[in-house]
């Protein structure tokens, strides 16, 4: 619906545009965002772990976060910072190597730059931060994953002007001789402080 009303105004205002127009669209767009999100709320897995089970691949999600309580976090545009997306758990007695990260789904625009996997015991806060703790390890270094380990997968974001969404992510992984790949949805969502949706 927001998508027709703004193209109802395009065709109405073809030439020239009213002082209000920019803000009009910017409300539009945020309104499409958060349907959006909705959407995704409703489609994705809520809280409890993703491949607890471990049926789907030798890893699971286990952080436990719902996309019903995720709330924007300020990222400036062209501002640099790490955050949690995922926390990964070995399945089983064999450890895993994980071998890359990329992005499945997002919405909006920001710049994904890197992925690393912290240390065991360390944890980002919500808000990220601009250096990962010194024991993290790069995903290019291809990490391995110990059972019984619980550990952050951290993306290094740029910012822009605009909202933006990392809906789900895709692991690449090793185990032993068998390599493979399995989806996970995630849940970030950043804005520019002008643009940031109120709590």
């Amino acid at each position: 619906a927001g998508v027709a009303v703004m193209l109802g105004l395009l065709r109405a205002f073809p030439a020239s545009r009213p002082g209000w127009w920019r803000p009009l669209m910017r409300g539009l767009l945020a309104a499409v965002f958060v349907a959006s999100g909705a959407l995704v709320g409703l489609t994705l897995p809520t809280a409890g772990g993703q491949n607890t089970s471990c049926t789907y691949a030798p890893i699971a999600e286990v952080s436990l976060a719902s996309h019903g309580e995720s709330s924007a976090t300020v990222l400036g545009d062209g501002e640099e910072r790490w955050f949690a997306t995922l926390v990964l758990s070995a399945c089983g007695t064999d450890a895993v190597r994980l071998e890359s990260a990329q992005v499945l789904n997002s919405r909006g625009q920001a710049e994904v730059l890197a992925f690393a996997l912290l240390a065991a015991d360390d944890r980002l806060p919500e808000e990220g931060v601009g250096e990962l703790p010194s024991n993290s390890l790069d995903l290019s270094s291809q990490p391995v994953l110990r059972p019984g380990e619980q550990r952050q997968l951290a993306v290094l974001l740029r910012g822009s002007d605009e909202l933006f969404n990392l809906d789900s992510l895709r692991i690449g992984y090793r185990v032993g001789d068998e390599a493979g790949s399995v989806a996970f949805a995630a849940v970030l969502f950043t804005c520019p402080a002008s643009s940031c949706p109120a709590e």
